[in-house]
């Protein structure tokens, strides 16, 4: 609801800014095909304004750790243009919507403790995309001012999904 502790941490690019957000999850095995996020589509302009958030484009990249922060890349989707879904909720008075792109090609397969960011570029009303805190993780978020990350003290509102790798059988024998 309006009034529960949420926060929301801009993670795109417009002509007056260029944040990115990323959150960290542990992959055991894991075949990366769908990411979903929750966030709003504001402007700003000396205060955040809403706006339309038709024409966004988004980019989705997944990162090894790298001793607490995002480190190398390890898979990156770029121009994506997924609807953003109203969810008939809202924060602070502007709307909650919801994104997800799904099907990535090909799939982002790592195992191990691991990053995701996910960034708006500007549609034609000059809008970003704030992405909305979640709840149950370790509060570890980092955002990235252009030049370095900073802490966030919450987590980002995500779910990372795909399947888990095949378990092959190996054969042995015992003598």
């Amino acid at each position: 609801s309006d009034t529960d502790p949420w926060s929301a941490a801009t993670s795109g690019q417009t002509s007056s800014f260029d944040y990115m957000v990323a959150d960290n999850f542990t992959s055991a095995m894991y075949s990366v095909t769908d990411f979903h996020w929750w966030g709003l589509s504001l402007f700003y302009n000396a205060g955040w304004f809403a706006c339309d958030p038709t024409g966004l484009t988004f980019d989705v990249t997944f990162y090894a750790d790298g001793g607490g922060v995002p480190g190398t890349e390890h898979c990156s989707y770029t121009g994506l243009s997924p609807a953003a879904v109203n969810t008939g909720a809202s924060y602070s008075g502007y709307t909650l919507y919801y994104w997800e792109v799904t099907g990535l090609t090909p799939s982002c397969d790592f195992d191990g403790p691991a990053w995701v960011s996910v960034k708006s570029y500007a549609n034609p009303a000059d809008c970003a995309m704030l992405w909305m805190s979640g709840t149950g993780g370790d509060a570890a978020a980092q955002q990235h001012d252009g030049a370095a990350w900073g802490a966030l003290t919450y987590d980002m509102s995500m779910c990372v999904a795909g399947t888990i790798y095949p378990v092959e059988l190996q054969s042995f024998s015992i003598e």
